[in-house]
C-alpha cells in the first residue's frame, strides 16, 4: 500500500511517500507567489494530483484547514482542498483528512493554546530529525512526513 501526505499550501505544498516497508521519500511542490491567487490554487491543486498520480497512492491524507486570520485565506485552502478530494472521488482513491490537532496528538506533540505557531513548527522539523535522521528539510517538508507518519499509525498501515 502507497500512501501519500500533503501538508497542502497554495504557494508551497509538503508531500510525502510511504509504503508497506515505511518512509519512502518527500519534496515539496513550489508554485511562485506573484501568480494571482486564483490561478494559483488550480495549479497547486493539479500540481498535487499529478503527484498523486505520479507514484500510483493507494491512500491520500492532507491536512484539514485550521481557522485563519484572513477569511480570503480559508477559502482559498477550502478551494485547494476541494480539488484534490474531487480529483480523489474520481479515481476511487480514499482520502483522509487530519486536523493539525489530530495528527500533532498522535505523535504526542506539546500544544495548546500557550504553544505557539513557531514552536509547533520546530517540533515537526525535531521529530523528523530525532525519527528519521533528516536535519536538512524545510518545514512544509518536515510537516508532510509527520502527517504521513501520522497516517500511517492511525490507520493502521505501516
Amino acid at each position: 500500500m502507497r500512501i501519500i501526505s500533503f501538508d497542502q499550501a497554495s504557494i508551497i505544498a509538503g508531500w510525502s511517500l510511504f509504503d508497506e516497508n515505511g518512509y519512502v521519500d518527500s519534496g515539496v511542490i513550489k508554485k511562485d507567489k506573484n501568480i494571482p491567487i486564483d490561478q494559483r490554487v488550480p495549479q497547486m491543486a493539479e500540481a498535487i494530483c499529478a503527484k498523486i498520480k505520479e507514484f500510483k497512492a493507494d491512500v491520500v491524507c492532507i491536512e484539514g484547514i485550521q481557522t485563519q486570520s484572513n477569511q480570503r485565506t480559508v477559502i482559498d485552502l477550502a478551494r485547494l482542498q476541494g480539488g484534490i478530494m474531487m480529483y480523489c472521488e474520481v479515481k476511487h482513491i480514499p482520502i483522509h483528512i487530519l486536523a493539525p490537532s489530530a495528527w500533532r496528538k498522535v505523535l504526542d506533540f506539546h500544544q495548546g493554546t500557550k504553544v505557539k505557531r513557531e514552536e509547533l513548527k520546530e517540533q515537526s522539523i525535531n521529530y523528523v530529525r530525532e525519527h528519521l535522521g533528516f536535519d536538512n528539510f524545510s518545514i512544509d517538508r518536515c510537516e508532510a512526513v509527520c502527517i504521513g507518519i501520522a497516517a500511517n499509525k492511525l490507520y493502521n498501515t505501516k
